[in-house]
């Protein structure tokens, strides 16, 4: 009968089993060597422009071998490098300005990294280096740029609220082109020139009124273009196919067809006075005062006019 106690059971082949041992150990070693070269590799096109690894990360070089951007393994970050400087300009992953993750970028004025945050802004004072002012280039803009009201535009509040100053001056006028420019008379402008006197019953039939605008004002003193375009529709200006308004300037115009009748009616009275009485005189002009070419600031020399031709009236009497 078995007495229990345990013993050992003898190798049958000690040496083999050393030299199993020794052969298992070879292939051990073997491996970690295959794997020691894999610690550190790179990978490169013909100009040197590549990637390099090793335990610290994986680097993406240029052909001067400066190293632009580093993945690292430690953390997985991201980091831009400056090739000119060998010096990190961005970083993407975990951040050295407060711990966090997500993006920062290096400050070179103040030598901190400042994190990129989504929908943030920075106070006009806190943006360092910039200039003290600002002078503009020379540039100009299509007015479709404009898409906002420009309250203190010229030709708005400034013409309001401003004497005009300069040493010449000229009414403006606006075309239906949207452009301003100058009210001309010079014969320069003009061409087909030929006399036109005004009915003086046509300017007499005019309407002297007072209103009130639509839009709200004081009361004024004028005409109605309607009335006017039904006697004078040489004053009349016309928008859009509708009558606007009246040429108030060119009304002193006709009223020179006017006064010339009432002159010519005046001198035949006076001629009729003095066949009924000899002795009547008409009276002379109370003022004499000769042409003054002082006025709108002509030139020191002033030039001869430019020649014109002025046809008579056609199709009426003058």
């Amino acid at each position: 009968m078995a007495d229990l106690i345990p013993r050992s059971i003898p190798d049958p082949d000690p040496e083999a089993r050393f030299w199993d041992q020794q052969a298992e150990a070879k292939k051990e070693v073997e491996r970690l060597q295959r794997g020691a070269p894999q610690r550190s590799m790179s990978i490169s096109d013909t100009t040197g422009a590549g990637i390099r690894a090793d335990t610290t990360g994986f680097y993406t070089v240029d052909a001067t071998g400066h190293t632009i951007g580093i993945l690292q393994t430690s953390d997985g970050t991201f980091v831009v490098y400056d090739p000119a400087s060998n010096q990190p300009r961005a970083r993407f992953g975990k951040l050295l300005s407060d711990g966090s993750y997500g993006g920062e970028i290096w400050d070179t004025v103040n030598g901190v990294w400042v994190k990129l945050v989504t929908g943030s802004s920075v106070s006009w004072a806190a943006i360092t280096g910039k200039p003290s002012t600002f002078p503009p280039s020379s540039h100009t803009h299509p007015g479709a740029d404009v898409t906002s009201a420009v309250a203190d535009a010229t030709g708005s509040s400034w013409g309001y609220n401003n004497n005009v100053g300069g040493t010449s001056y000229f009414a403006m006028w606006q075309g239906n082109d949207l452009k301003f420019g100058k009210n001309t008379s010079s014969i320069r402008y003009k061409e087909n020139a030929r006399e036109h006197w005004i009915d003086p019953a046509r300017v007499l039939a005019l309407l002297p009124v007072l209103y009130e605008r639509i839009n709200g004002g004081l009361t004024e003193f004028g005409l109605i273009a309607e009335q006017v375009a039904e006697h004078l529709p040489e004053l009349v200006q016309w928008y859009d196919g509708r009558i606007e308004s009246v040429r108030y300037d060119l009304l002193a115009v006709a009223l020179l067809g006017l006064l010339r009748h009432q002159e010519e009616r005046l001198g035949a009275l006076e001629a009729a006075m003095q066949q009924v009485l000899p002795a009547f005189a008409p009276p002379a002009a109370a003022w004499t005062a000769a042409p003054s070419t002082a006025c709108n600031n002509p030139p020191e020399v002033i030039p001869a006019p430019d020649p014109y031709t002025i046809a008579p009236q056609q199709g009426g009497t003058a």
